[in-house]
C-alpha cells in the first residue's frame, strides 16, 4: 500500500456533481457477481481489510449509493480509513447534502473523520464545507461566524503543527478572515483578528514561514496610515527566528517522511525514527503529532498503534503531576470548572478505554475540598452517563443529594436527580428518588417564603422606636423586627451573610456600600410570606403607595 499523498479533492457542492451521481446506477452482470462474492466473503470473516477495500471501490465504482454508505460504516468499524477512502466518502456525502438534515449528517461524518487521526487534506476538506454551507445557509451570521472559527481553532489544535501542511489550514483560517474584512474594511477589531492570526502563525515551526512573513508585511503596507518602513513586532521576530530554528533541526526527518514515499518498511523506520527525536525533544504535542502522521500512512499497522497507545498511557500520568501543581502554586484557588480532572477522567475513558481509571479520577476529587460544590457531583455523573453507565450515576446521586453543598448546590443536584430519573430511570427509581428529596425541596420552598431587609436609622432613639413595635403590619403583613449587629468582616457587608432565601441579597448593607456600617445601626425585618424593601409589593394593587425604598419604609415605621 503506498503513502497517500495529500489530496486537493474538491468538496464542493456547487456545479457538475455527476461523479457522485447516485442516481443511475451502471453495474455490469461481472460487477454485480463480484460484489455478491465479497459480501458473502465479508459475512463470513468481516476482518479481510483487503475485502473491504475493494467492496467499497466496486460499489462506488457501480454508483450504489446506500450499499455503499453502509459498507462504509461497516468497515469503519473494524479499521480506520485510510486518507483517500475518508476523502472519497466525504465527498460523495457532502456534494449530495441539499437538505438541512443532510448537511448535518455530513457535518457529523466530518467530524468522525477528524478524530480517527491527523489529516490535514480532512481538516481543509471539513473547513471549506462549513465555509461554504454557511454562507448559503439561513442560520445567524454571527452563529455561523463562531461556528467556523471553532472548527478552525480545533483544526489549528489537532494539525498546526504539521511543518510541511500545517501552514494551509493557518493559510484557510486567515482566507476568511481576510473575506470578512474585506465586506467591513473599517473594522478595527477584525484587522485585529488578521493581525492576530498573522503573529500567532509566524511563531510556529512551518515550512513556508518566510513567504508567510511577506504577506504579513505586504498586508500591514496596505493598511491606510501604514508607516514607512514595516516590520514585526519584535516579540514575533524573536518568535519567528525561534520557529526557523526548529524547523530547520527537523528538515532531515521531515525529508524523510515526505508524502510522496511509498508506505513500506523505509518510511515506516524514518517514522520511528523522528518519534524517538521528538520523544528526546520532550515536546508531547510534538511526539504525538508525528504519531498520528506515521498512523495515516500506516493505519492497520498494529505494532505502531501498541507504541502510540503506551506512549499515551505512560503521557496521562502527568495529569496528576499537573494537579498537584496547580494545588502547590494555587493552594487556596479552587477551578470549581474542574477542567484538568475533567480532561484527565475524559482521556481514561477514551483514550486509555478504562472506565475505572476514569472513575477514580472523579472519586479522588470527590475526597477534597471541591465536593462542596455541586459542579464536582454533575461533572462526575454527567461522565457516568455519557458511558451509558447510568446505574453508577444513580449512585453518585444518592450519595450527594443530602450533601449540605454551597450556594443552593444541594436543591440544585436534587432536582438535578429528578431529571435524570425522568429520562433514564423507572417508575419505581422515580418514585424512590422523588420520596428522598421531598424534604429538602419542601425544605427550600418553606425559606424561600421568608424574606428579609436592612433598614439603617440615623439615631438610636428612631431605632428603639421602631424595634419597641409589636409586630407591626405593613400592606397586611407582620413583620418581627430585630436589631442586627455589625459583622466582623468590615463594612459594606451588612447583616445579609447566610439569611434569607437564596438569591435574595439586597438591603442596606449591599445598596449603601459607601457608608460605613459602623455609623449607623441596623434593623433586620424578616416578614412572611415575602419583604423586599427596595420593591415591596410591586405589581400589586394597593389603596395604598408601597414603600419602594428603605427610606420610605423608615418612614412608615416612624409614623406607627
Amino acid at each position: 500500500m503506498a503513502a497517500e499523498a495529500p489530496l486537493a479533492m474538491d468538496l464542493s457542492t456547487s456545479g457538475d456533481s455527476s461523479e457522485s451521481d447516485f442516481d443511475e446506477i451502471d453495474a455490469s452482470p461481472e460487477d454485480m457477481d463480484t460484489i455478491m462474492q465479497l459480501e458473502t466473503a465479508l459475512q463470513t470473516n468481516p476482518n479481510l481489510y483487503e475485502s473491504h477495500v475493494q467492496y467499497v471501490n466496486l460499489l462506488r465504482k457501480c454508483k450504489l449509493r446506500e450499499k455503499l454508505r453502509t459498507a462504509r460504516e461497516s468497515m469503519q468499524e473494524h479499521y480506520p480509513l485510510t486518507e483517500q477512502l475518508w476523502l472519497e466518502w466525504l465527498h460523495d456525502e457532502a456534494v449530495t447534502a441539499t437538505s438541512i438534515t443532510e448537511t448535518e449528517q455530513a457535518s457529523q461524518l466530518f467530524q468522525k473523520a477528524v478524530q480517527d487521526y491527523l489529516s490535514v487534506p480532512i481538516w481543509k476538506a471539513y473547513i471549506n464545507f462549513v465555509k461554504e454551507h454557511a454562507a448559503g445557509s439561513q442560520q445567524n451570521s454571527n452563529t455561523s461566524m463562531q461556528n467556523l472559527r471553532e472548527i478552525c481553532e480545533q483544526a489549528l489544535t489537532a494539525a498546526g503543527l504539521h511543518i510541511t501542511l500545517g501552514g494551509s489550514l493557518w493559510d484557510a483560517y486567515r482566507e476568511y478572515e481576510h473575506e470578512l474584512s474585506a465586506r467591513d474594511p473599517t473594522s478595527d477589531a477584525q484587522l485585529l483578528r488578521v493581525r492576530q492570526l498573522y503573529h500567532r502563525q509566524l511563531q510556529v515551526p512551518l515550512a513556508e514561514a518566510a513567504q508567510t512573513m511577506q504577506s504579513y508585511l505586504k498586508w500591514e503596507a496596505s493598511l491606510p496610515h501604514a508607516q514607512q518602513a514595516i516590520q514585526a513586532p519584535s516579540h514575533v521576530q524573536q518568535g519567528f527566528q525561534k520557529a526557523q530554528q526548529a524547523v530547520s533541526l527537523r528538515h532531515e526527518h521531515e525529508a524523510m517522511v515526505a508524502p510522496d514515499k511509498p508506505a513500506d518498511e523505509n518510511l515506516l523506520a524514518a517514522f520511528l525514527a523522528y518519534i524517538k527525536y521528538e520523544e528526546a525533544k520532550g515536546d508531547p504535542a510534538r511526539v504525538q503529532l508525528v504519531y498520528e502522521r506515521a498512523l495515516a500512512a500506516f493505519p492497520v499497522t498494529h505494532y505502531l498503534w501498541q507504541a502510540y497507545a503506551h506512549y499515551l498511557e505512560d503521557h496521562l500520568k502527568g495529569f496528576q503531576q499537573a494537579a498537584e501543581l496547580m494545588q502547590t502554586y494555587f493552594p487556596d484557588y479552587i477551578d470549581r470548572t474542574l477542567r484538568i480532572h475533567a480532561y484527565w477522567a475524559d482521556c481514561e475513558m477514551h483514550v486509555g478505554q478504562d472506565p475505572a481509571a476514569a472513575e477514580a479520577v472523579w472519586e479522588g476529587v470527590l475526597k477534597s475540598t471541591a465536593a462542596r460544590y455541586v459542579e464536582t457531583w454533575i461533572g462526575y455523573i454527567t461522565m457516568l452517563i455519557g458511558s451509558d453507565n447510568t446505574g453508577q450515576a444513580r449512585r453518585v446521586y444518592k450519595r450527594g443529594y443530602s450533601r449540605k453543598l454551597e450556594e443552593a448546590g444541594q436543591l440544585f443536584l436534587c432536582q438535578a436527580w429528578l431529571r435524570f430519573e425522568r429520562e433514564h430511570g423507572t417508575a419505581d427509581t422515580l418514585a424512590e428518588a422523588s420520596r428522598k428529596v421531598r424534604p429538602i425541596l419542601e425544605q427550600a420552598a418553606a425559606a424561600a417564603a421568608v424574606g428579609f431587609g436592612y433598614v439603617e436609622f440615623a439615631n438610636n432613639s428612631a431605632l428603639q422606636k421602631a424595634v419597641d413595635l409589636k409586630e407591626p403590619e405593613l400592606h397586611g403583613r407582620k413583620m418581627t423586627i430585630m436589631v442586627s449587629k455589625p459583622p466582623s468582616g468590615g463594612p459594606g457587608r451588612g447583616g445579609a451573610r447566610g439569611r434569607g432565601a437564596p438569591g435574595r441579597g439586597f438591603g442596606a448593607g449591599r445598596g449603601d456600600r459607601g457608608r460605613s456600617i459602623h455609623q449607623h445601626e441596623r434593623l433586620a425585618v424578616a416578614a412572611a410570606p415575602a419583604f423586599v424593601p427596595r420593591a415591596i409589593a410591586k405589581g400589586e394593587t394597593s389603596s395604598k403607595a408601597p414603600a419602594a425604598t428603605n427610606a420610605d419604609f423608615r418612614k412608615l415605621l416612624n409614623k406607627k
